[in-house]
């Protein structure tokens, strides 16, 4: 799965209303397709204020995605790092080490652009936080 369907699934939330994708009936998907939509719930649950749920949503996501290419996992992963930072959760943290872990070795130039875009300036100043 590329990095750009994921992130178009993202960036879909600007034009997709959280009632039309609660519509989706994600166990109608299979593959990747479904692990992208689980981790989409989660985005869209994140900016609607619910955190636990798209916690939940995101973990769930990271999961079912261990069956499927390191890169999509990752991808995951790193989403999830920034809504947990986005919403200053206690997680934040945890979340920052799991993208850092799940995206070790991988080397694809694309992947790393997301990886800095969406986590670089935040991953340096959580490095930096006393644990």
């Amino acid at each position: 799965m590329g990095v750009a369907r994921y992130r178009t699934y993202a960036c879909s939330l600007n034009l997709l209303p959280r009632r039309e994708f609660d519509k989706i009936n994600l166990s109608a998907l299979q593959g990747d397709h479904q692990v992208v939509a689980t981790a989409t719930r989660g985005l869209v649950a994140f900016r609607s204020g619910r955190v636990d749920e798209g916690r939940a949503s995101y973990l769930q996501a990271i999961e079912m995605a261990g069956q499927y290419e390191q890169r999509l996992r990752a991808m995951a992963t790193i989403y999830y790092a920034r809504e947990e930072m986005l919403a200053s959760t206690t997680e934040a943290i945890k979340a920052m080490e799991l993208a850092n872990d799940v995206s070790k070795g991988i080397k694809d130039a694309v992947f790393r652009e997301v990886f800095q875009r969406e986590l670089g300036s935040k991953n340096e100043k959580v490095s930096s936080v006393p644990r």
